[in-house]
């Protein structure tokens, strides 16, 4: 995974979509290439990795993007996908806590609850419909 501080081009179409984003703390990925101005912990990383494995390469991530911005079914099984894998690497529980409310919040437009969040990351065989 590559790292970058600047932010891609499509920072400000997610900014003005998702109004909850914040510049600076917000890590996206385009392609291999994960846009963050902070060190990543290795539950972050596998968060990101899970996005780059989802977007396989630039052309595709923008399909992927597409679907990500206009579709709730398709953001939150992808979300959903990335965060299981960074509870896996992580097991705390504050951890949890925090991207459940970030599934839930804002940040992803209010895609469920946060109750249906814990109980969706912590279950790895549930799978969401596209």
């Amino acid at each position: 995974m590559k790292i970058k501080s600047k932010k891609p081009f499509l920072a400000y179409i997610l900014m003005f979509k998702f109004p909850a984003i914040v510049e600076d703390t917000t890590i996206m990925v385009w392609g291999d290439t994960s846009y963050t101005t902070h060190e990543l912990p290795d539950h972050l990383i596998a968060h990101e990795e899970t996005h780059i494995r989802q977007q396989k390469n630039k052309l595709l991530g923008l399909v992927w993007w597409t679907r990500y911005v206009f579709s709730k079914k398709f953001r939150l099984s992808q979300e959903l996908e990335a965060y299981r894998s960074q509870y896996k690497v992580s097991g705390d529980p504050m951890v949890l806590h925090q991207i459940a409310k970030d599934l839930s919040g804002e940040l992803y437009g209010n895609l469920i609850s946060y109750d249906e969040a814990i109980k969706q990351i912590k279950n790895e065989k549930r799978t969401t419909k596209i």
